[in-house]
């Protein structure tokens, strides 16, 4: 049953976004207290962007958990709008 399936994936996306959030968070853990010691502007926003501007791979992290984000929305819709039209 198509319920079923997009039940369980919605269940690995959200597993997916926990996992991509804590890496996320690792990264610019680890990237802020890099800039921060390199005596870089301190404006926060100012570090954000040279982190996004140097990590590629926080680029594509953050790409990902867009695209998990929009899956999930439409996990959630599909199964809202499947449940309205039987009834329930």
């Amino acid at each position: 049953m198509a319920t079923i399936a997009d039940a369980v994936r919605l269940a690995q996306v959200v597993n997916e976004i926990q996992h991509v959030e804590n890496e996320l968070r690792q990264r610019r853990r680890i990237l802020t207290d890099f800039f921060w010691r390199r005596r870089f502007p301190a404006n926060p926003a100012a570090v954000e962007n040279r982190i996004r501007a140097t990590d590629p791979r926080t680029r594509v992290l953050e790409s990902r958990l867009i695209m998990l984000r929009e899956e999930q929305e439409d996990l959630i819709v599909r199964a809202v709008t499947r449940r309205g039209h039987r009834g329930d």
